[in-house]
């Protein structure tokens, strides 16, 4: 009851002590009270004045009483119907808010019960992110919209803000005509809160406003408003409320012209509050501060703030009956106090949050509601193919195909596109060539060797669960090597199934390659030193993007781990004359590098045409513009590679090698895959079906000059 009492008397002493001041001062002095040579004749409307604050800050107490008392029950109104949409609003600007938002969206799906309406408002960073995300999740029963920031911006941005958030902290003031008229109330949040109950809870508390309620806030979890502390000027009731977690009724708002209301308020107090310190935090409080009938102050449960000013009331921080964590610190997921009591509840609002970041998502998705409800899904999704569908259109497959473990459920997967931040305008000079290649939490070892042999732009698919996906964050964010580089876009697709979807991978991480020109590579093969610059200045020389033209990048292996480099071809001539260093599977593969001819390239100083030969798949640079896609039939081990050069050259590309440029495979551990097609009679089968499967393709699709790949086995 603490944090309650100490209201109680804050607002009692602001009340009542100014009207026993003026009432002594009018009972003392002489009736005509002189103020600055002028008669002053306004007490009256000053004590009509305190009189109506005292009336509003004891309805205020009355209503924070009721709700105390109601604190520890776990559902105090009536239940929402299961199939009343529930609307929720999130502003999800920028890289790190994007993945930051999905964990919140995982904390509500866990727990809800009724349809969702994600309205998310975003920036163009964050839109295709969130579009592509919300796609390929496909959970059922939840709807989504976006909305511009840029349409926002002007309405907000004359306000000057000194809160981190920028103008995107403000935009929550505008949601009333954000939203679409046919949307009467909405649940606004911060993209750093957490749900540890059903969102259908906080929403029946809507039934709980009174005719002139239309805001739904838990009160200020610190001393920031209390001017006591000198740390901000803006005024506020009592300790104020904190707007992180936001009931709107928008019907309400809209007929008492919101608008109007908050942008008087803005105007009144600027001049003498300053720069808004918590964005429209400040503001909405201030609109609280005068017209104290609008607020219905929800439990603070619904919104335990965890910031280094929290006030840690034990009434307010208990974790018996937690319903919503909100780091809103700057320090978010990393505050500590250094107090062993205070950190120990600290401890375990962090363990909701670090529970829901490594929760496997997929599990979302097979989370049937209660009721049927006829809602349809939004306008903006749509259902791709798995690789399982692509199995069963085909006629030739051999019924053994469906005996490989994990093909059926194998599926695309969840991808979220840009996962740490990235620097788009780092690679759109025209020229430029960009590194592609995917890889697993297995392979995560060489990123850091690879960032050290090419500086350029890279694109990265990485197959990962959620649990990996917080290990792959960690690793880049404390990697010396790594941390600074934002020419990197990295593309986690979330696994769904036992086997790797290996070409699917990498044409995500070719689509979202943004330069003119890529290098089609493999995530194990270190680049000779200074090769982006060599292979960026022959493509632009050979002009292929243009062209169809492929250049050819030699690739050799070795066996050590971290091997001696060869800075250049004369270098390399000597490792491979000494066995350090291998063409690369000569012995095991032959025909994948053959037509590429060593011995002539290693007397070669000008660039040579090579013709296609069955199984050929070396590692090219092409136009991103012109180069065809991987075929998504093939995944795991095996002819993934060979079948994408065999449309290369099925659509008319020439081969060039260039004289100067090669790649060294580092040695690894066997995949999972390679495992099964070397131990797996079936999974073998599989695979020369689908090779059949392609080369008709080929056939039906190119024509005459198709005919050759037939005979390719």
């Amino acid at each position: 009851m603490r944090c309650y009492v100490n209201r109680f008397t804050l607002l009692l002493v602001i009340a009542v002590v100014p009207v026993l001041l003026l009432y002594y001062i009018a009972s003392t002095t002489t009736p005509s009270l002189q103020l600055m040579g002028g008669e002053f004749d306004g007490l009256e409307d000053i004590v009509q004045q305190l009189n109506d604050a005292q009336s509003d800050n004891h309805r205020l107490r009355t209503q924070l009483g009721g709700l105390q008392a109601k604190l520890g029950e776990h559902n105090f109104s009536k239940t929402v119907p299961q199939c009343e949409i529930i609307h929720v609003c999130i502003v999800c600007a920028g890289y790190d808010a994007s993945r930051h938002v999905t964990t919140v969206i995982k904390s509500i799906l866990f727990y809800r019960h009724n349809t969702l309406h994600l309205h998310l408002v975003v920036d163009s960073i964050s839109l295709p992110i969130l579009n592509t995300l919300l796609e390929s999740w496909e959970i059922p029963s939840v709807l989504y919209s976006f909305y511009s920031t840029s349409t926002i911006q002007q309405d907000v941005s004359w306000i000057p803000n000194a809160h981190y958030s920028g103008v995107y902290g403000l935009m929550k003031l505008q949601m009333p005509y954000v939203l679409p008229a046919t949307v009467e109330k909405v649940l606004l949040l911060d993209t750093d809160v957490l749900f540890s109950a059903d969102v259908a809870e906080l929403w029946s508390m809507f039934d709980l406003f009174s005719a002139d309620q239309y805001l739904g806030l838990v009160e200020n979890l610190s001393d920031w408003y209390l001017h006591s502390s000198g740390l901000t000027a803006w005024p506020a009731v009592g300790r104020g409320f904190n707007t992180g977690v936001m009931l709107m009724q928008l019907r309400v708002m809209r007929e008492k012209n919101w608008a109007k209301l908050w942008r008087h308020t803005a105007n009144k107090y600027l001049p003498e509050a300053g720069p808004t310190k918590l964005a429209d935090q400040d503001i909405i409080n201030a609109v609280i501060k005068d017209n104290v009938r609008i607020v219905h102050t929800l439990p603070c449960n619904w919104n335990i703030q965890v910031t280094y000013r929290s006030t840690f009331e034990p009434t307010c921080y208990s974790t018996a009956n937690v319903k919503v964590v909100h780091f809103n610190s700057p320090a978010k997921y990393q505050v500590y106090f250094g107090d062993s009591t205070k950190d120990a509840v600290s401890d375990y609002f962090k363990n909701i949050y670090f529970m829901f970041l490594q929760y496997d998502g997929n599990l979302l998705k097979h989370k049937s509601l209660a009721a049927k409800c006829h809602h349809q899904r939004s306008g903006n999704s749509t259902t791709h193919p798995t690789i399982a569908d692509l199995l069963e259109k085909s006629v030739e497959l051999s019924s053994a195909c469906y005996h490989v473990e994990g093909i059926r459920q194998s599926s695309r997967g969840r991808l979220h596109l840009y996962y740490l931040k990235y620097n788009s305008s780092v690679d759109t000079e025209s020229g430029d060539i960009t590194l592609v290649a995917q890889l697993s939490i297995d392979r995560l070892g060489v990123l850091e060797l690879l960032c050290e042999h090419w500086t350029g732009p890279m694109s990265l698919a990485l197959y990962l669960s959620d649990a990996e996906a917080q290990q792959f964050h960690d690793f880049v964010s404390n990697s010396p090597s790594i941390s600074h580089r934002q020419n990197i876009g990295y593309h986690v697709v979330f696994k769904t199934g036992t086997h790797y979807p290996v070409n699917y991978l990498r044409n995500i991480a070719l689509n979202n390659a943004r330069t003119q020109f890529i290098f089609l590579t493999d995530i194990d093969f270190l680049p000779m030193v200074n090769m982006y610059s060599y292979l960026r200045e022959a493509a632009n020389s050979y002009d292929i993007h243009n062209r169809k033209l492929a250049l050819v990048v030699p690739a050799f292996e070795t066996q050590q781990y971290r091997p001696a480099m060869p800075y250049d071809k004369v270098e390399l001539k000597k490792y491979v004359d000494t066995g350090q260093i291998q063409i690369f599977r000569y012995d095991v593969w032959p025909a994948g590098h053959r037509p590429t001819n060593y011995s002539r390239w290693f007397n070669s100083s000008q660039p040579y045409e090579v013709s296609w030969e069955p199984n050929y798949e070396p590692y090219i640079v092409v136009s991103r513009e012109l180069v065809p896609k991987y075929d998504e039939r093939f995944f795991g081990f095996g002819w993934n590679k060979v079948s994408h050069i065999m449309e290369v050259d099925a659509q008319g590309f020439k081969m060039v090698v260039v004289p100067n440029a090669f790649i060294v495979h580092s040695p690894h551990a066997p995949s999972l895959d390679i495992s099964q097609y070397r131990t797996s009679q079936v999974y073998r089968t599989c695979l020369k079906t689908l090779k059949k499967e392609f080369q008709k393709d080929l056939s039906r699709r190119y024509g005459i000059r198709a005919l050759k790949y037939l005979s390719n086995d």
